[in-house]
């Protein structure tokens, strides 16, 4: 499955995707309400952005259709910051720590429920921060990063959430990022955590980092586009693949929708199985479609490379039927 990384915000609303099996990125929609200093997350098939600064606090939260390369609107935090970090874990979105721009620096967290559109708070951060970064990985949260006003400096330093017990973790030096930073951006992608851009009150960084949860380290890797401070990020997804089978020619017999189909009382011995599908998902990759004929084993086709909204026809050859047989049920496959 193809999945990608994305940026946005920060000095600008551009928003800029990222592409790990080319090292590329490229261009995406801009943000509806430009802000800097904002949190995002990737969930259930859409990218999420939360709070940030326009001038003041913001509660804003805007969720983007890569499909349709549109961002859209939905409830807002609880409480207004700006420069926290967000994750995505469990079927749930997280909104933690940063500053409510009155010398007040913050471990709050808050959790967001897509099917309810709501945010409701959870446990806190060890260490209250902001301009930090945030991404989930392999069933756990991560921060990193950012500034805190009771170690008073910029940290390298990164907190694990674990859901189960609901408690935050140090993760030690060996995980310290290694270029100390705020503003940053983070996401995770096929494995591993990232960390993009920020800066350190001296430059400003176009640097990549990426983190092993193996290793418990983070290695350099090739840097945005584009230096800047103040963006965010969140976890790789795809809009999920839904691949239907549309029309089934067994033999000279045509009908549509699926299972259950083939011919119901003399069979020929041998016939071409034609069907037609679709991907109405957003996802790319491999698909396998298959067939079984009256409750026998599944007889996979040939394996295809499948795009997101692509139709295509395949075709079983030769394909023997049993006397009598009462169905041919089409399988719609995995893309992987």
């Amino acid at each position: 499955m193809s999945e990608y990384g994305y940026v946005t915000g920060g000095s600008s609303p551009f928003t800029e995707k990222y592409n790990d099996t080319t090292d590329i990125w490229s261009p995406r929609a801009n943000l509806n309400t430009s802000r800097t200093g904002l949190a995002g997350f990737s969930l259930n098939g859409y990218g999420y952005t939360v709070g940030g600064s326009t001038g003041s606090n913001s509660s804003v939260t805007e969720k983007y259709n890569d499909t349709t390369d549109i961002w859209s609107p939905r409830a807002n935090l609880n409480t207004a910051r700006y420069s926290l970090a967000g994750f995505s874990l469990n079927g749930y979105g997280y909104a933690i720590g940063g500053y409510n721009g009155t010398a007040s620096y913050s471990n709050r967290t808050e959790k967001y429920d897509d099917t309810t559109n709501t945010w409701s708070p959870t446990i806190n951060l060890i260490i209250a921060r902001y301009s930090h970064a945030g991404f989930s990985l392999n069933g756990y949260g991560y921060v990193t990063g950012g500034w805190s006003p009771t170690l008073g400096g910029m940290l390298a330093i990164s907190e694990k959430y674990n859901p189960s017990t609901n408690s935050w973790t140090n993760l030690g030096s060996s995980a310290w990022i290694n270029n100390g930073r705020w503003q940053l951006a983070g996401f995770s992608l096929n494995g591993h955590g990232y960390v993009a851009g920020g800066d350190d009150f001296f430059a400003t960084y176009a640097s990549t980092e990426m983190y092993s949860d193996t290793t418990n380290t983070w290695t350099i890797k090739a840097s945005l586009n584009t230096a800047k401070t103040g963006l965010t990020g969140f976890s790789s997804f795809t809009a999920p693949a839904n691949i239907t089978m549309q029309n089934v020619t067994v033999g000279e017999t045509s009908c549509t929708s699926g299972c259950n189909i083939g011919c119901q009382t003399s069979c020929p011995t041998i016939v071409d199985i034609v069907i037609t599908w679709t991907n109405s998902g957003g996802s790319s990759g491999t698909f396998t479609p298959s067939i079984t004929i009256a409750g026998g084993s599944p007889i996979p086709g040939t394996q295809i490379t499948i795009l997101p909204l692509e139709i295509g026809i395949t075709t079983f050859s030769g394909v023997s039927l049993p006397e009598g047989a009462q169905n041919v049920c089409i399988d719609t496959g995995t893309i992987t």
